[in-house]
């Protein structure tokens, strides 16, 4: 539907105004800007993280036009016999200058009941663990958070819980290699004041609301409702937990309190080992089973699923979902890694696109110092895999899942390719 023009005379007449250094509003005025102000494209916040497009001249008319309008009616409506300190008095959110809760919406959100809290969710992405009421519809991601990416509502990057009108979400993302909480969340404030966001405790420790009770974006779940969005960042990994809709801060707040993390994602690594096999070491948990590799990875054929003697394979044996495996072999001669990724896509055919994409769709992260393309992840693929070059040899680290079985947790797959070393000279294929 094609929108109407503003009225030619808004501007002019709104000017004419001003000049005269008013304390009120005649009727003429208000009728003008109450009559233009549904013809002005609003532009809606936006999900975090925070970018912003630069705008275009047109836009900062448009935009100029819109606050003139709002300013005007909120004062008029302020300077109304009986206009008093009701909600349009409010003062701002907390939230930082940066974000559009700056602009005037109250903290608290829609007043509501507190909600039963009966249900859990645990997620196997991303590590933790969350209640909800009863009714709700939960939607695991399907995809991992990155650097790369805005985790918009409905993208794949988050764990969605949703009522009716509300929406709870949460995600997380591993930082990077060297990187320091601090430094992670100034990239994600990108420029505004973390030291001005409040305060909340998330897993026991003290996390940051950088959006507070703000007008919700688009995609929201209840048009019209609000927004509040968390971060903390707990070891290596920080997360974002996120809700939407007829909400408030203090039902925000409940869901908070009942997130805690998953034994899995914070297990202490103390065993070490290397392989001469395959040329890495890498550390694990204290009770995990370690079974090296008795074979080589016969160059050109697809490596074996455990158990397999080609693969260094390690377990936990009280949980047969905790299985991990590292294979290796020779890159050959004239084979780049482009093309080694390109066959080895094209060799799962029957494989769901989602558990084996192209190479150019797969996530990047690093390992042992080295890019690695990582894939799968969901209950259907059966692993989680992670193809390292290094050296003129391929590496696959995979997770692996029994059938009908929860794939192991990203954050857990995450922390153990963090303490990889890759040292492909030391590998001896005829050990």
């Amino acid at each position: 539907m094609s929108r109407p023009s503003p009225s030619p005379d808004f501007e002019p007449r709104i000017a004419d105004w001003l000049e005269d250094d008013p304390d009120n509003a005649p009727d003429v005025v208000l009728a003008t800007v109450l009559a233009a102000f549904p013809s002005i494209p609003q532009q809606h916040a936006s999900r975090v993280p925070w970018r912003f497009r630069p705008m275009t001249q047109t836009t900062r008319l448009l935009a100029g036009a819109a606050a003139i309008a709002v300013v005007l009616i909120g004062g008029v409506l302020l300077l109304r016999p009986g206009g008093g300190t009701g909600p349009a008095a409010q003062p701002p959110s907390s939230a930082p200058s940066t974000s559009p809760a700056a602009t005037g919406a109250s903290p608290s959100g829609t007043a509501r009941a507190p909600l039963a809290l009966t249900e859990t969710f645990r997620s196997s992405r991303y590590a933790y663990s969350v209640k909800y009421p009863t009714g709700w519809t939960t939607t695991p991601a399907t995809k991992t958070w990155t650097t790369l990416q805005q985790n918009l509502w409905g993208s794949g990057y988050n764990d969605e819980l949703k009522g009716t009108d509300i929406r709870f979400s949460g995600t997380s993302i591993p930082l990077a290699k060297g990187q320091t909480a601090d430094q992670w969340l100034a990239a994600y404030a990108a420029g505004g004041d973390v030291g001005s966001w409040p305060t909340v405790t998330i897993f026991g420790q003290q996390g940051k609301i950088d959006y507070d009770g703000g007008p919700a974006g688009g995609g929201t779940i209840a048009p019209g409702g609000v927004m509040f969005d968390s971060v903390v960042v707990v070891g290596n990994r920080a997360y974002n937990f996120n809700m939407d809709g007829r909400v408030d801060r203090a039902t925000f707040e409940a869901f908070l309190e009942n997130v805690t993390l998953d034994l899995a994602s914070s297990v202490s690594l103390t065993q070490d080992y290397t392989s001469g096999r395959h040329g890495f070491s890498i550390k694990l948990p204290a009770s995990w089973n370690v079974t090296p590799a008795t074979k080589a990875w016969p160059a050109g054929t697809d490596a074996a699923a455990p158990p397999d003697p080609m693969l260094d394979m390690f377990a936990d044996p009280a949980d047969s979902s905790l299985t991990f495996a590292v294979v290796s072999q020779p890159l050959a001669a004239g084979v780049t890694s482009a093309q080694w990724l390109a066959t080895y896509e094209a060799s799962a055919p029957s494989m769901p696109g989602a558990c084996w994409p192209p190479p150019d769709q797969m996530e990047q992260v690093t390992v042992g110092g080295q890019s690695a393309w990582v894939h799968g992840g969901l209950a259907a693929c059966g692993f989680t895999e992670a193809v390292v070059f290094a050296g003129g040899r391929i590496y696959e680290f995979s997770g692996y899942v029994p059938a009908g079985g929860t794939p192991m947790s990203r954050a857990l797959f995450d922390t153990i390719l963090a303490t990889v070393t890759l040292n492909p000279s030391a590998a001896n294929d005829k050990r």
